[in-house]
This record gives C-alpha cells, structure tokens and sequence, in this order.
C-alpha cells in the first residue's frame, strides 16, 4: 500500500485492526515490545550501536594490555634470575661456573 504523501524510507503501520487504518512512520519511532517492554526501534538500534563502539574500544584495551603485561612478565622472570643469583654464595657460583666448563 503506497501513501502518494509518505516520505521516503517511511513505513506503514497498522493503527486499528477494525478499521485497517495505517499511518506513515519513520523506522525509529516503531514501538517494539521486548521482554515485556515498549521501546523505540530507534532506541533499540542506538543503543547496539554504542555497545558495539564500546566493545571495540574493550579489544584495543585489551590487546594493549596484553602486550604490557608480557613485557611485565618479561621484566619479572630477569628480576627473579637476578635475585636468585645475588642470594647465591660466591661458592656456589664458582661450582656453576666449573659445570658449565665442564660440559663445554
């Protein structure tokens, strides 16, 4: 059913069942019923669009954290190495240092 006076991109929607009587809406003003609740599909539709931009911008954090978490990673286990070594008594790394001679 074609209205000569709707304007383009406007949808007909059924006003009273009785009496087939329609009247000319933009998309975004159809009420739907979700889950028991009335809402603008508009509404609908902008919400998913900011939870998808949210969404993006959670994955570039977390890629982003990611990476420093590895370099903090990284940083530890040299701390580590470097602790066990200092806590090692010069005998021991002498007894070290003539294992690896010896396997050479």
């Amino acid at each position: 059913m074609r209205n000569p006076y709707n304007k383009k991109g406007y949808v007909s929607v059924l006003v009273d069942p009785a009496t087939q009587q329609r009247k000319w809406v933009h998309p975004n003003e159809i009420v739907v019923n979700i889950n028991g609740l009335e809402q603008k599909l508009g509404d609908i539709l902008e919400d998913l669009e900011k939870n998808k931009t949210t969404q993006k911008e959670f994955e570039e954090y977390k890629l982003k954290t990611k990476k420093a978490l590895k370099k903090v990673t990284d940083i530890l286990y040299i701390l580590v190495a470097q602790t066990e070594i200092n806590n090692l008594g010069i005998e021991a790394l002498e007894d070290i240092m003539e294992d690896n001679n010896d396997e050479e």
